[in-house]
């Protein structure tokens, strides 16, 4: 008589029911998220040692990598293998206008104002300027101060 009772409506043909396949598709999208949790994590430790993850020549060190994932054990192994890192600096990049505005800020607070600067110095000053395109403006612009032609003044 139990037999009779058993409802079969919730397996399909090879005798698996409903609750088993999502268990099963649950457990694959686990392993799934756990693959990418470990490449986040892996990259994550590069990002932290100071690797340009996104750059071409740091993709193939990180992609073979297999040593500690700590920060001093990759910068450790860089150097090891002669890679660099490029510098990277946390202050913004110097504004080619800053120089004029604290000798204005200077002027009017009634400061002695600073020095004038010689080409040479302003040379030097436009290019640190990290952003390619702004140190090339500020070149062109310290030429033009100092009485030099560029392509732009010779307009």
């Amino acid at each position: 008589m139990a037999d009779d009772a058993y409802d079969d409506s919730n397996e399909d043909q090879t005798g698996e029911s409903h609750d088993i396949r999502e268990l099963r598709r649950k457990a694959r999208e686990a392993d799934e998220l756990q693959a990418r949790l470990a490449s986040l994590e892996r990259e994550h430790a590069f990002v932290r040692a100071g690797v340009a993850v996104d750059d071409p020549k740091f993709k193939y060190f990180v992609k073979a990598y297999d040593g500690d994932l700590t920060p001093e054990a990759i910068r450790s192994e860089l150097e090891q293998t002669g890679l660099t890192q490029p510098a990277r600096s946390s202050a913004p990049a110097a504004d080619p206008n800053d120089a004029a505005h604290q000798r204005m800020a200077m002027a009017s607070t009634g400061g002695a104002p600073p020095a004038e600067l010689t080409w040479r110095d302003a040379l030097a000053e436009a290019d640190r300027i990290t952003n390619e395109q702004d140190r090339t403006q500020a070149i062109l612009d310290v030429v033009e101060r100092f009485g030099g032609t560029t392509s732009h003044s010779a307009q």
